[in-house]
């Protein structure tokens, strides 16, 4: 299926999200910091489908996503952001940043199915 990043610093939602996600057919990677995100990305390392929490240590989910969007090589990669945030906080990136939200706690379904869809849109 798809190369997927779950890009996440909590433990228990990365380990969630890495078990269904691999169940449902995935290769999914489990980087727990935004600036190792950035790091391997920068290196050539090109998911399908990028998970990030929002607030994230370091470079956070929103910064991640806005370097990602103005990246040439690599605004071609949705990104999914997780968070439990409302919708008008000052964290979320630029409309244009991302791709969808999921928000916690989540459904491990509507997970899966915004990844299908994120990944089959990429195609």
């Amino acid at each position: 299926m798809a190369a997927v990043w779950v890009v996440d610093d909590e433990p228990t939602v990365a380990g969630v999200l890495v078990e269904a996600l691999s169940m449902d057919g995935h290769d999914v990677t489990h980087i727990d910091n935004g600036i190792t995100a950035w790091q391997r990305l920068r290196q050539g390392e090109l998911p399908d489908v990028i998970l990030a929490d929002l607030m994230l240590s370091g470079l956070s989910g929103k910064d991640l996503s806005v370097a990602i969007k103005r990246d040439e090589t690599l605004s071609q990669i949705p990104v999914l952001l997780v968070t439990g945030m409302e919708f008008d906080q000052t964290e979320f990136p630029p409309r244009d940043a991302y791709h969808a939200v999921i928000r916690k706690p989540f459904d491990l379904m509507e997970v899966m199915a915004a990844v299908a869809r994120l990944a089959q849109d990429k195609t």
